[in-house]
């Protein structure tokens, strides 16, 4: 069973400091991580020009990273068929159609099968949307 996942705690602590941190005549933006899975990145990222808006992007690749071939060394040999990965990537993908039903925005980002899903929040998400962040292998309880 996953461990328990506190994302709201988490994403009010990465607030703060970002807060905290940002320089207030800057105009670049703070990007912290909130989550990480083999196939999900869940980042929180501030501009320093709106702190008002706070933007939650996750980025779905769609290959385990252990399969990837840019590694310098031997790889192990891969434990999960194709129709593993593929049942996988089939999860995450109705996970973004999810996210995209609570008002994210997605976007094929290159050619390297990244896609990504992105929302401007003005105001705490809600518990809601913090369920619905936690990618396909952990459980929904969790949060």
């Amino acid at each position: 069973m996953p461990e328990m996942i506190d994302l709201p705690t988490k994403y009010r602590e990465i607030i703060r400091q970002q807060k905290d941190a940002a320089p207030h005549h800057d105009n670049s933006e703070s990007v912290s991580l909130l989550f990480k899975t083999d196939w999900v990145r869940i980042l929180v990222v501030q501009s320093a020009d709106n702190t008002d808006v706070v933007s939650i992007e996750i980025e779905m690749s769609m290959f385990d990273s252990s399969l990837s071939p840019s590694s310098s060394s031997p790889l192990p040999k891969p434990e999960k068929n194709a129709s593993t990965i593929l049942e996988q990537l089939i999860e995450h993908i109705h996970y973004l159609l999810r996210l995209e039903s609570l008002g994210f925005t997605l976007e094929l980002v290159s050619t390297g099968c990244l896609l990504l899903a992105y929302r401007d929040f003005s105001e705490d998400p809600s518990d809601e949307t913090f369920k619905l962040l936690l990618p396909p292998s952990f459980s929904q309880e969790c949060v």
